[in-house]
């Protein structure tokens, strides 16, 4: 990234962490808003907030058990093609679910809006993570054309 600010650097340095507790932060408050309009006069947007609630923990979890289903699962068998699938599902189209998500949590005030919030910013920032990790792609691509060019 263009980014000679050390605030700047810093971030993109550590966006996948930022992202990661954004995204813990996020199914924690997401659980608890749920939880708490089940038991108010909107119970239909908490039984919504606890099943997005579900899906957010899922999809975030699933970076936990990662590198194990990596190793441990063949790909030819349910485990390996469901995580492969998982895998496919992730920045872009992740952070477009989850802005899906949260719009229909705006469609009533009140406390449930902080977690449609959340969920929002998330799926905006697993967004632009996707913009992130095809400029460094494409960074390192110029960098290694550059240096086969050198050795020749």
């Amino acid at each position: 990234m263009a980014c000679d600010n050390a605030i700047c650097v810093w971030i993109w340095e550590h966006y996948t962490l930022i992202i990661r507790l954004w995204g813990i932060l996020t199914v924690v408050a997401t659980w608890a808003i749920g939880i708490d309009q089940c038991s108010s006069l909107k119970p239909w947007v908490g039984a919504y907030l606890v099943f997005v609630a579900v899906v957010l923990t899922f999809l975030e979890g699933a970076f936990l058990i990662g590198s194990c289903l990596d190793k441990c699962c063949n790909l030819n068998s349910c485990c390996g093609k469901f995580w492969s699938g998982l895998k496919w599902f992730d920045n872009w189209k992740r952070g477009v679910l989850y802005i899906l998500l949260s719009v229909a949590v705006y469609i009533v005030p009140g406390i449930a809006y902080i977690a449609g919030t959340l969920i929002m910013s998330l799926g905006i920032l697993y967004c632009v993570y996707t913009v992130y990790e095809s400029t460094v792609a494409e960074i390192e691509a110029q960098r290694k054309e550059y240096q086969s060019l050198e050795n020749i």
